[in-house]
């Protein structure tokens, strides 16, 4: 593979003007970084220009940079405490204040109102650091997120003094309980979920196939059923079946909605008879025969079959119903997502031409009070209970789920459009050239502006996660590095003249580790690709579980082919961006069968310290064809179905015989002495992940 050439650059030559560069390292934007070939890569003024527009710079051409710099000076040096600050739990709570008298004698008025409501005032010094200065709290606050306000002379305007304060535990939850110290030895099956074939669904995966899915790993031994992100896609117009370009990251995808299980189902004799009738039954079979998911006519299907529930269920009082409204407190954006979708099948939004009136000006009364609106407020209602209703892992026996958060979401989503002044218009986050894409990568989703999510507390970021976790045994947390950078690359420029983005990685990992302790969920973060220095050592401080991908740990320096696991990574031979197993070992030119060779290797991931082995079940038949092929956009991506139905592989011998295999290698048995236990072992897996019940 050859060497793409490097693009025109600032350089250190001084092509870039002094203001410029001072304003984006102000702006936390890289002027040099690496790509990953390792060349060093200066970007250009043209580029720094556009990402600091897209970041919200009021700047029309390179001119403005003396101005614009003195602008950002001065307005950060009137703040007096940060927007956002993060303290350790149990201390020591050294708040960072912004320029104040730091005179010997002279206090500050220090007001904190913690979560619950618990109200704290003291008269404090400041001492200068050497990053300004700081006062000491004298009492320990409790972990949460806490209002903080400076009481200055001067009448300081409130947007000045006061701030969101988090007081956050140093690691994430780990997967144990406090009484148990032993490292995870979990096993899991992945299956996206629009793949899974089974007897009963219409043509998709649902929520009750998951549902399946996560009992059967239950009584396999298995802790988690691991599937791709189930967010909103928009199924029409824009078409976009992608996981990872979701409508929104704070509201799920009605396709994976079972209407037989909603409890209109059985007092809606209109929907019961659609569904009933020929027409309806031929289609839907033609959407179950088929090899990969016909997503449009499949929306259209179960669309007709929401309007009719939802009518019933506005009928019977369900605005009323105490359960509807906790899910509206719980989710208080639900109303505007869901006018926002009636809008899109209403009137949509292309990727050319001008935006209709809607997009600028909000939408009309008679589309949010309509029945396009009642549906989408009514599939979203009724997927939070059902998803509330699974298990979460946290028992004995008890499987939960491994689910993924997507980096980012589709430029015509929701998100963006609720809050245009947070995600950057004019810019799209991808990758800068690599051995794998010369030219670089382009992935279309708007990027989050650093310095606005701080200014709005990160409240996306918690509702996003507040939105995944309660459901969430485990989350894999897509891309980690875009906690520290992501790469912003301006409209109209080529992949390859981007510039780095440097995002609040200790605030952000303050929440995770927050959210992650409330819920229980284990955090997994997804740190495959270029990596730089520095961010597997902040995942491991923060106990965020690496991953472990076969064909990269390749090693010909080592005895058995492959580098040493990480303590309590999650392990696998592949992702759904690679080959199957079977095709990766074809390609490999090895003598071993595949069959033999997948189970050897998943003995020896079994083995290993991993504190989560994942299995493609797709794998365990010898599956050649990919999911996704990264770089094309082609109809083949995210639409194959698995070869076998559920009701078929959770019978296959294949399948049952590699799967005890591997949970009896995990509880440090010997698979070969028909579950002997070894001498170094005597606890099952169950217990040693701090979920199984405490005896007696």
């Amino acid at each position: 593979m050859g060497v793409a050439e490097p693009t025109s650059n600032g350089g250190p030559d001084g092509l870039v003007p002094e203001e410029l560069t001072a304003l984006a390292e102000l702006y936390g934007i890289e002027t040099v970084h690496r790509d990953g070939f390792g060349r060093e890569v200066w970007p250009s003024a043209e580029t720094l220009l556009g990402v600091l527009k897209a970041m919200g710079s009021p700047m029309s051409g390179v001119s403005d940079a003396s101005e614009a710099l003195r602008e950002i000076r001065a307005r950060r040096s009137e703040r007096k405490l940060p927007s956002v600050s993060v303290l350790p739990a149990g201390g020591p709570h050294r708040l960072p204040v912004g320029p104040v008298d730091v005179s010997p004698g002279r206090k500050l008025g220090v007001r904190v109102v913690t979560e619950e409501g618990e109200e704290y005032g003291w008269k404090l010094e400041a001492a200068a650091s050497s990053d300004g200065a700081a006062v000491e709290l004298p009492a320990p606050l409790p972990v949460g997120y806490h209002r903080v306000a400076l009481d200055l002379p001067g009448n300081s305007s409130e947007e000045e003094s006061e701030g969101l304060l988090m007081v956050a535990p140093p690691k994430a939850y780990s997967g144990m309980d406090d009484v148990r110290s032993s490292p995870l030895r979990d096993w899991g099956g992945f299956l996206p979920l629009y793949a899974i074939r089974s007897r009963r669904n219409w043509g998709v995966g649902d929520l009750t196939d998951l549902e399946e899915l996560r009992r059967w790993v239950s009584d396999m031994g298995g802790a988690v059923a691991a599937t791709l992100p189930l967010f909103a896609s928009f199924l029409d117009e824009p078409f976009e079946p992608s996981p990872y370009a979701p409508v929104s990251r704070l509201f799920w995808n009605e396709l994976y909605l079972d209407p037989t299980t909603l409890p209109e189902w059985s007092r809606t004799p209109e929907a019961r008879a659609q569904v009933d009738s020929s027409a309806f039954h031929e289609e839907i079979e033609r959407c179950r025969t088929a090899s990969r998911v016909a997503y449009r006519d499949l929306a259209r299907l179960k669309r007709g079959v929401f309007d009719l529930l939802a009518a019933a269920w506005e009928r019977d009082g369900g605005r009323d119903d105490p359960d509807f409204g906790a899910f509206l407190r719980a989710r208080p954006q639900a109303e505007r997502y869901a006018g926002f979708r009636a809008a899109m099948e209403t009137d949509p939004v292309g990727w050319e031409g001008e935006r209709p009136r809607w997009w600028r000006e909000g939408v009309p009364e008679r589309i949010r009070e309509g029945e396009r609106a009642r549906r989408h407020l009514y599939v979203q209602f009724q997927f939070h209970e059902r998803l509330g209703r699974l298990p979460d892992g946290s028992t004995e026996g008890s499987a939960g789920l491994y689910l993924d958060l997507p980096l980012g979401t589709h430029p015509l989503g929701f998100d963006p459009w609720a809050e245009p002044d947070l995600f950057g218009r004019g810019a799209a986050i991808g990758a800068p050239p690599d051995d794998f894409h010369e030219g670089g990568q382009n992935w279309s989703l708007p990027p989050i502006r650093p310095a606005e999510a701080r200014l709005r507390e990160h409240r996306h970021f918690r509702e996003v996660l507040g939105t995944l976790l309660p459901h969430a045994r485990y989350l894999r947390i897509d891309h980690v590095m875009g906690l520290h950078r992501l790469y912003w690359i301006p409209e109209m420029r080529d992949a390859r003249d981007g510039a780095y983005v440097r995002y609040p990685a200790e605030e952000l990992y303050a929440i995770l580790c927050i959210e992650s302790h409330r819920h229980r969920t284990v955090l997994v973060g997804e740190d495959l690709g270029t990596v730089p220095p520095g961010i597997r050592e902040a995942m491991t401080r923060r106990d965020l579980r690496r991953m472990y991908v076969v064909p990269f740990e390749r090693r010909d320096d080592r005895p058995d082919g492959l580098a040493p696991v990480p303590d309590g990574a999650v392990a696998s031979l592949n992702t759904h961006d690679m080959p199957p197993f079977a095709e990766y070992w074809r390609q490999s030119g090895e003598s071993e069968k595949a069959d033999q060779a997948l189970r050897r290797l998943l003995q020896r991931l079994a083995k290993s310290p991993a504190g989560l082995v994942l299995i493609n079940l797709e794998d365990l038949w010898l599956e050649e064809r990919p999911q996704n092929l990264p770089g094309t956009s082609g109809p083949e991506n995210w639409t194959r179905k698995a070869e076998l139905d559920l009701e078929t592989f959770t019978r296959d011998l294949r399948v049952l015989t590699v799967l005890r295999d591997l949970a009896r290698c995990r509880e440090g048995m010997d698979p070969q002495q028909n579950g002997t236990v070894s001498d170094d072992t005597t606890t099952s897996s169950r217990e040693r992940s701090g979920h199984a019940q405490e005896e007696g």
